[in-house]
């Protein structure tokens, strides 16, 4: 590697490119026109992360369940708990 002794080589200008779309995204539609209206269509994985409950609802269940733990009154249903590690394959 040889070092040029008279100073760093002058900066090309850069050139903004738009942002190309991921994988599997869809380019956005052009401005609406003519009295159409607007559409969005979600992915499956959109409408299941729509469905998780929101920080709040969580915050509240967490807080019941270590409430029930804490005064005893918790109880795991065996069949149940059986049931779903079944179902996920966990066994």
């Amino acid at each position: 590697m040889n070092i040029d002794p008279t100073g760093p080589a002058p900066s090309r200008p850069v050139q903004a490119t738009p942002p190309r779309p991921r994988t599997g995204e869809q380019t956005p539609a052009p401005a609406n026109r003519g009295g159409q209206h607007d559409r969005i269509d979600l992915s499956a994985q959109a409408r299941q992360l729509a469905a998780i409950e929101s920080p709040d609802e969580r915050a509240a269940r967490v807080e019941a369940l270590r409430a029930a733990v804490q005064d005893g009154t918790y109880q795991v249903d065996a069949d149940e708990l059986a049931n779903r590690i079944a179902e996920r394959g966990d066994a």
